[in-house]
C-alpha cells in the first residue's frame, strides 16, 4: 500500500515538473506566431421596389440587386424575399 501511494505521488509529481517546463519551454511560440484578423460586418438592408406608378415589382433574384457603400460595390451573399 505504501508502495502504491510512493509510485502514485512520484507519478503525479513527474507530470506536474513536465507540464511546467513545456509552458516554459515554449514562450516564444506565441509571440512568434502571427494572427491574422479580419472583421465582416453583416448589414440588413429593407428595400421596397416600386414601378413608376406604384405597384410592387415581383419576381426579384439576388442579380436584380447592386448595392453600393461609398461609391464601391458591395458583394450581396445573401437574399431573402418577402412575397
Amino acid at each position: 500500500m505504501q508502495f502504491r501511494r510512493l509510485v502514485l505521488a512520484a507519478a503525479f509529481t513527474l507530470v506536474l515538473t513536465l507540464s511546467a517546463h513545456a509552458q516554459q519551454a515554449n514562450p516564444l511560440a506565441t509571440e512568434t506566431t502571427p494572427t491574422i484578423t479580419k472583421e465582416t460586418g453583416f448589414v440588413i438592408v429593407d428595400p421596397v421596389v416600386t414601378d413608376k406608378q406604384g405597384n410592387y415589382i415581383r419576381d426579384l433574384t439576388q442579380k436584380d440587386f447592386r448595392i453600393f457603400e461609398d461609391g464601391k460595390e458591395q458583394t450581396v451573399k445573401s437574399l431573402v424575399l418577402k412575397t
